[in-house]
C-alpha cells in the first residue's frame, strides 16, 4: 500500500518509514470514509 501511494510513507535508504501521526490521521480518514459509505447504503 505504501509503494502504491495508498498509505502515507517515505523511504530511507530503501526501507519504508511511517510517521505515527500520519498513520493515525490516515486511519481516522479511513474510518470516516467507511462510515460515510455505510450511511449512504442505509439510505
Amino acid at each position: 500500500m505504501a509503494q502504491a501511494g495508498e498509505l502515507p510513507a517515505f523511504k530511507v535508504r530503501g526501507q519504508w518509514r511511517f510517521s505515527r501521526a500520519d498513520i493515525d490521521a490516515w486511519i481516522g480518514q479511513q474510518k470516516r470514509t467507511t462510515q460515510d459509505h455505510l450511511d449512504e447504503d442505509q439510505q
